[in-house]
């Protein structure tokens, strides 16, 4: 009922209880009931209105409320997502959440490596120490089957995973690296900066070699050799990861170094491929499930599942955020499908049962 019709009947009501007044005094019983039977029906269509309008206030908040949250869920992202990654790359960028040993020892006939502080191999007469800041000292060794065993890092390492051509190159920073080669038949030089000293390996039973790097920061520990057969890195947790290499050391200057891959985020059963020049960037890994490094057909195979806070991905400088929005990733969730559907369900049966009873 609108105000005009409201104000009017209230006019009339003043009206017709002065004219029942007069009537009554005037003994027009009739007449005062005619006038008392009118703003008694006028009162109930007033109150009807009232009732009318109470309800249809709670209906017109809700929808707004509605809308409101339809439209926060619908450009708030969430924030974290999981994700699933399978890609082949030449480079992998990453720092390490906690101490790693490797499981997994590489097979190789020529090994690299600089940066050292230790190296010590009983059987060869060989124990050397230098101070990184007066000296570099780094050994190679060419043979057969040297063994890469028990490489270690400590937390926090920040360490780059390259490939080129069949070699494959370890650079560590902001950690120092150990770990021992086995070695039966090989020539060993050790560069010392002041000398160079040159051992020949010839054994039965494998010689160990025991290394230790230095802490870098400007010049990174380089392990570089080529490993013989299929390889594989596990047990590697971490806490941030990238795709891109740098074009000229020390020139600041990335680019994206995927070849190919696929990217799914479970919770919203999203999926896409990538190809080769695309970026994809993963900020703030929340939560780490598994990381495997592994030799690829072009370069270097990496698998990760875990969540992280952002994700983007698609040609340098559009990338796109796949992080997805509150509203895709309710949609997509059967649990709470079922727990909304029960609950609209159980509602509307028991205002049935309301109405039924009170009618």
């Amino acid at each position: 009922m609108d105000e005009k019709a409201i104000e009017q009947m209230n006019s009339e009501r003043i009206r017709r209880i002065e004219e029942a007044s007069r009537k009554l005094l005037s003994n027009d019983l009739e007449g005062a009931k005619s006038d008392l039977a009118w703003m008694k029906m006028s009162s109930e269509l007033a109150v009807a209105g009232q009732k009318k309008s109470h309800v249809l206030l709670p209906i017109i908040l809700t929808g707004i409320v509605c809308i409101l949250l339809v439209g926060f869920a619908w450009t708030i992202r969430r924030p974290w997502v999981q994700v699933s990654v399978d890609i082949v790359t030449a480079n992998a960028s990453m720092t390490v959440s906690k101490d790693w040993l490797a499981r997994h020892s590489f097979a190789s006939d020529k090994v690299f490596i600089n940066n050292l502080m230790e190296i010590s191999a009983p059987g060869l007469n060989l124990s050397k120490k230098s101070d990184p800041e007066k000296e570099q000292m780094s050994l190679e060794l060419k043979g057969k089957d040297i063994i890469i065993n028990k490489l270690t890092l400590t937390a926090d390492s920040d360490i780059e995973i390259t490939s080129q051509a069949e070699m494959l190159k370890l650079f560590v920073k902001g950690s120092s690296m150990s770990g021992e080669f086995f070695v039966r038949q090989a020539a060993i030089s050790l560069d010392a900066g002041h000398e160079t000293i040159e051992k020949t390996a010839d054994f039965e039973v494998p010689e160990t070699i025991i290394f230790k790097t230095a802490k870098t920061v400007a010049d990174p520990v380089r392990l570089e050799f080529i490993p013989k057969g299929d390889w594989q890195i596990r047990s590697l947790q971490i806490r941030e990861i990238d795709f891109s290499e740098e074009i000229t050391p020390g020139s600041g200057i990335f680019e994206p170094a995927l070849i190919s891959g696929k990217i799914i985020l479970p919770q919203t059963k999203y999926s896409e491929e990538l190809r080769e020049g695309d970026s994809l960037i993963m900020k703030n890994i929340k939560k780490f499930r598994r990381l495997e490094i592994s030799k690829g057909d072009k370069g270097i195979k990496v698998f990760f599942e875990g969540a992280v806070s952002k994700i983007y991905s698609g040609p340098k400088g559009f990338e796109k955020n796949l992080t997805p929005n509150w509203l895709e990733y309710l949609y997509h969730q059967e649990r709470l499908t079922v727990f909304w559907g029960a609950s609209v369900f159980l509602f509307g049966f028991l205002w049935k049962v309301r109405s039924a009873i009170f009618g």
